[in-house]
C-alpha cells in the first residue's frame, strides 16, 4: 500500500472483493463521509463548509493565477493608451475561451479520478491510466488549437477596422506568441485534475504559483527594468507564455514524482473514457465562451472607447467569477461520494453549496463596484464614463453567475455533462442572435451587458427546472449503488 496526500492507495494487484466485503466497505465509506465531510445536516454546517473550503479554496487560488496575469497585462496596456486596450479586447475574450477549454480538461480529470476512486480500490492504477490518456489528449488539443489560432491570425481575425497599422501588427504578434503557450497550458490543467480528483488542492496551488511568479516577474521587469523600449505587445505575450511553459514542466514533474503518470501510450479503454467525457465538456465550454466572444465582437464595433471599457469589464467578470470556485470544485469533487451514500445528504449538500455561493455573490457586488470605479486600468474619462454605464449590469451578472457556477459544479460532479452541454449550445444560439441584432442596430455596450446579465438568469432558471423535474439526485444514487465494483 502506498500513501498519496493522506489518501491510502492500495497496490495495483489487489484482488476483487466478495459481496459482503463490498457492503462492509460501503458502510465504512458512509461512516467516513459522516466523520470527514460531516453528515451535511444543518446541525453540522460548519463542518461541511470547512470541507468545501479545504477542497475548493486552494483551487480558487489556482484558477485566479491566469486572471491575475491577464489583469496585470491590462494594467500594463492601459498605461500605454486606451487604443491598446480596445485593440486587444477581442484577444482577451478569445484567450479566455482557450483558458476555459483548458479548465475543462482539469474538471474532466478531477471528476473521472473522483468517480474511479469512489468505485474501486485500485486508485493508483486507475489514476495513472486516466492521466496518461488525459495528458495525451491535452497535447493533441493544444497542437490543434495552436495551429487554428495561427491560421486565423494570419487572416486578421482579431484586428479591428481603422486601427493604426503599427498597433494592428502588434496585436498579431501578441496572438502568435500567446498561441505558443496553449499546449503547455492545457497540459498543466490536465495534470491539475489528477490532484483534485484525489482531494489534493494544495499541490496544484504551489505549482500554479510558480507559473504566476514567472509571468508576473517578467511583466514587472518589462515595466521597471526594460523601459519604453520594451513596451510592446509581443514582450507582454512572451511573459505570459514563459510562465505557462515553466508551469507545465512543473506539473508533469509533480505527477511523475507521485507516480500518477506513466508517460506511456494511453490504452484505448481509458482514452475512450476520457474522450467521451471531455468532448461533452468541451462542447459546453465552446458554446458558453462563444457567447462571450460574440458579445465582444459586437462591442468592438461601437468604437475604441466602448471596446476598451468592455475589455476592462470582461476582465472584472473573469476575475470575480473565479472567487466562487470553492463551491464549484466542492460540487465537482465531493458530490459523487455524497450522493452514493444518501440522497438526503446530497440534497442538503446542494443547498449548502448554493447558499455559500450566493453569500459570496453578495460580497462580490461590492467588489464589482470598486473594480469599475478605479483608475487602475485607465484614466481615460471617455472609457470611465462607459464603465459607469456597464457597472450595474456587471454586478447583476457576477451575483447570478456565482449561483449558476455552483449548480453547474454539482451537475458535473453527478456526471450530467451532456445536459449541461446541450443547454449551453441552445443558449449560445440565442445570445449570438442578440449579438447580431446589437451590432446591426448599434444598441450600445450597456444594452449588450444587460442581456449578458440576463444570460446568467436564464441559466439559473434552466438548471432549477432540470433538478425539479428530473429527480437527478435520486437517479444518480440508484445508479451508483447498483455499480459493480
Amino acid at each position: 500500500t502506498t500513501t498519496t496526500n493522506h489518501l491510502s492507495v492500495p497496490s495495483d494487484d489487489a484482488e476483487a472483493e466478495n459481496k459482503p466485503a463490498k457492503q462492509k466497505r460501503r458502510q465504512r465509506s458512509s461512516r467516513i463521509m459522516d466523520d470527514s465531510l460531516g453528515t451535511v445536516s444543518w446541525m453540522r454546517i460548519g463542518t461541511t463548509l470547512r470541507s468545501i473550503i479545504i477542497v475548493g479554496f486552494p483551487e480558487m487560488l489556482c484558477c485566479l493565477v491566469e486572471p491575475v496575469i491577464s489583469c496585470a497585462e491590462t494594467v500594463y496596456l492601459g498605461r500605454l493608451s486606451s487604443t491598446y486596450l480596445g485593440a486587444t479586447a477581442a484577444t482577451t475574450a478569445f484567450f479566455a475561451l482557450v483558458s476555459e477549454l483548458c479548465c475543462q480538461l482539469s474538471v474532466m480529470a478531477a471528476a473521472a479520478v473522483a468517480r474511479d476512486t469512489a468505485r474501486t480500490r485500485r486508485v493508483a492504477f486507475e489514476a495513472k491510466r486516466t492521466m496518461d490518456a488525459t495528458v495525451a489528449m491535452a497535447v493533441v488539443f493544444g497542437i490543434i488549437t495552436t495551429v487554428a489560432v495561427l491560421v486565423a491570425n494570419h487572416f486578421g481575425a482579431w484586428t479591428m477596422q481603422g486601427l493604426d497599422p503599427n498597433v494592428a501588427n502588434g496585436v498579431g504578434q501578441y496572438v502568435v506568441v500567446r498561441a505558443l503557450g496553449i499546449t503547455a497550458f492545457m497540459i498543466s490543467n490536465a495534470c491539475e485534475g489528477a490532484f483534485l480528483g484525489l482531494r489534493d488542492a494544495v499541490t496544484p496551488l504551489r505549482l500554479w504559483t510558480v507559473n504566476g511568479i514567472v509571468s508576473l516577474a517578467m511583466l514587472g521587469s518589462l515595466w521597471f527594468v526594460g523601459g519604453p523600449a520594451s513596451m510592446n505587445l509581443a514582450n507582454v505575450a512572451f511573459a505570459t507564455t514563459s510562465g505557462q511553459v515553466v508551469g507545465a514542466a512543473c506539473f508533469l514533474w509533480g505527477l511523475h514524482s507521485r507516480s500518477l503518470i506513466g508517460f506511456q501510450m494511453p490504452q484505448w479503454t481509458y482514452g475512450k473514457k476520457v474522450l467521451s467525457h471531455v468532448s461533452v465538456l468541451l462542447a459546453g465550454a465552446i458554446a458558453r465562451m462563444t457567447t462571450y466572444n460574440g458579445m465582444t465582437a459586437a462591442a468592438v464595433t461601437f468604437g475604441i472607447e466602448s471596446a476598451a471599457a468592455h475589455k476592462i469589464a470582461f476582465e472584472a467578470y473573469w476575475f470575480l467569477s473565479f472567487l466562487t470556485e470553492p463551491s464549484f470544485t466542492a460540487g465537482n469533487v465531493l458530490m459523487a461520494n455524497v450522493v452514493s451514500v444518501s440522497v438526503k445528504k446530497a440534497r442538503q449538500m446542494c443547498l449548502i453549496l448554493v447558499g455559500f455561493a450566493a453569500l459570496i455573490g453578495v460580497f462580490l457586488l461590492f467588489g464589482t463596484n470598486v473594480w469599475m470605479s478605479t483608475t487602475l486600468f485607465t484614466s481615460d474619462q471617455a472609457v470611465l464614463s462607459v464603465l459607469a454605464l456597464i457597472a450595474p449590469w456587471l454586478a447583476c451578472k457576477v451575483f447570478f453567475s456565482s449561483i449558476v457556477y455552483s449548480i453547474e459544479g454539482v451537475i458535473i460532479g453527478l456526471g450530467r455533462e451532456r445536459y449541461l452541454a446541450s443547454i449551453h449550445v441552445m443558449n449560445c444560439g440565442i445570445m449570438l442572435a442578440w449579438g447580431a441584432f446589437a451590432t446591426k442596430h448599434a444598441v450600445g455596450v450597456s444594452a449588450l451587458w444587460s442581456v449578458m446579465a440576463g444570460y446568467q438568469v436564464l441559466r439559473l432558471v434552466e438548471h432549477s427546472i432540470y433538478f425539479a423535474t428530473q429527480k437527478v439526485l435520486v437517479k444518480e444514487h440508484a445508479r451508483m449503488n447498483e455499480k459493480v465494483v
